[in-house]
């Protein structure tokens, strides 16, 4: 049987994979397969039964019920500010391209997600809380932002930046990281399965 451990590694896999691939390859089928991949060997590895014992009905529908809200509030938001459109989403391939694309990663990130916290978390819930919030930040800011930090002139833009797509994407980690803890991968996927769609889609 694979060790348990390997569960560990392959999400860094994964995301040096995605950030060293060729620029022939096209970034939604490889991170599709590297992330789905992840998500069947954590699962088979950690096993269904295990899975089954880490789910809370109540979190899950609380985390669920917080995935709406803030869903909501940043509409309202967008109602003020205005709202990006991409009308390749609308077409079948785009549709598919991008369904896949969120299933595979949030099955990939939560379930390796809750098996950090469930393995770290236990004794020291707000350690894991911070470190597995910063790590899954990394996984979901695409690397060329990351890369771009270098580019931008003065330290207000980045500060700008920081303060426009870090925090927020560092809060939404923190925020699924106690929720895996919690309710485990089902409770943290209700919970960013909405935000991630609308990003996605909208």
């Amino acid at each position: 049987m694979a060790s348990p451990k390997l569960v560990l590694i392959l999400p860094f896999i994964a995301y040096l994979t995605i950030v060293f691939m060729p620029t022939w390859v096209d970034f939604y089928m490889l991170s599709s397969i590297c992330w789905f991949s992840v998500a069947v060997f954590s699962y088979f590895v950690i096993g269904s039964q295990t899975i089954k014992l880490w789910c809370e009905k109540t979190i899950i529908m609380l985390a669920a019920v917080v995935a709406v809200v803030q869903v909501v509030i940043i509409i309202d938001t967008g109602l003020f500010f205005g709202f990006s459109y991409n009308p390749t989403i609308l077409s079948f391939f785009g549709l598919t391209t991008n369904l896949v694309f969120i299933v595979s990663r949030l099955l990939g990130m939560e379930i390796s997600r809750t098996f950090f916290m469930k393995s770290y978390g236990i004794k020291r819930p707000a350690l894991a809380v911070a470190l597995v919030s910063i790590l899954y930040t990394i996984f979901t800011i695409p690397s060329s932002q990351w890369a771009n930090l270098t580019a931008f002139s003065t330290p207000l833009t980045i500060v700008e930046w920081f303060g426009a797509t870090f925090v927020p994407v560092l809060t939404q980690n923190a925020l699924a990281s106690y929720i895996a803890l919690l309710g485990g991968p089902i409770a943290s996927i209700a919970y960013m399965a909405p935000i991630m769609s609308y990003e996605i889609f909208m």
